[in-house]
């Protein structure tokens, strides 16, 4: 199965929601967004938790936002949706729900280096270290994903 990063999921959102990264949502969700906005939540819950390097409050939001869209698919699903045939956008703190995953997906990095790999500390450049740590990260990790 192929590896979902979190730049991938950026890509579909900005692709399928223009209107994302200014968070200016301009129209309510539509029954005709639901696969759209569950095809958003199915690659975001297959982005290697490794990955998602969050502090706690940005977790939460994460968290916030991915429950919230869940609820507005599953009212849209289950036809509870508004005389005009949508949904407000949810809110997480003030910023559309959305906008807040692509943010937060878009700080995050789209390979890390695994707590396993060593520290290579008999090299002596910094930067060379990361980037051999790395490469040993993302071959381990395609390994392990049968890649």
């Amino acid at each position: 199965m192929p590896r979902v990063l979190p730049s991938d999921v950026v890509r579909m959102i900005d692709t399928v929601f223009s209107w994302a990264p200014s968070g200016n949502a301009k129209y309510q969700v539509q029954w005709s967004m639901r696969g759209d906005l569950n095809a958003v939540l199915v690659l975001v819950d297959k982005v290697p938790d490794s990955i998602l390097q969050l502090s706690s409050e940005q977790f939460a939001d994460f968290i916030w936002a991915q429950s919230s869209l869940r609820s507005v698919v599953k009212s849209l699903e289950t036809g509870q949706v508004s005389l005009a045939g949508g949904v407000s956008w949810p809110m997480v703190r003030n910023r559309n729900a959305l906008s807040t995953l692509r943010d937060l997906l878009s700080n995050c990095p789209d390979e890390t280096v695994s707590e396993t790999v060593s520290t290579l500390s008999y090299l002596n450049e910094p930067e060379l270290i990361q980037d051999i740590r790395l490469d040993i990260s993302s071959a381990e990790a395609s390994f392990n994903e049968g890649e």
